[in-house]
């Protein structure tokens, strides 16, 4: 969910990344290179979304809510269950599986 509660981010089984807007009840298809997205996070100013999960690799990739904006990929070597965006928005945080 968006910090102003107004958006609903989700992602089901083969179902594309999606914005569902609260208000106006209008749903739009977000890009990732993501495949099987397994987690989601709203960074705190609602501009970017963490989107964790598996494209071939493990992978997490930061991604403009809106038009326009930069886009951040990274791979990883190891599973994890989530992802979570730091308070200022600069750091993003993977949990890890042993």
């Amino acid at each position: 969910m968006s910090p102003n509660g107004r958006t609903i981010y989700y992602a089901y089984n083969d179902f594309p990344l999606a914005a569902f807007d609260l208000e106006s009840g209008k749903t739009r298809n977000l890009k990732t290179v993501v495949e099987s997205v397994a987690g989601l996070a709203a960074s705190p100013d609602g501009q970017r979304l963490a989107v964790w999960g598996r494209s071939l690799t493990y992978r997490a990739e930061i991604i403009p809510t809106a038009a326009g904006g930069t886009e951040h990929d990274l791979v990883f070597s190891s599973a994890g269950q989530a992802v979570v965006l730091s308070p200022d928005g600069r750091f993003l945080v993977k949990s890890t599986v042993n």
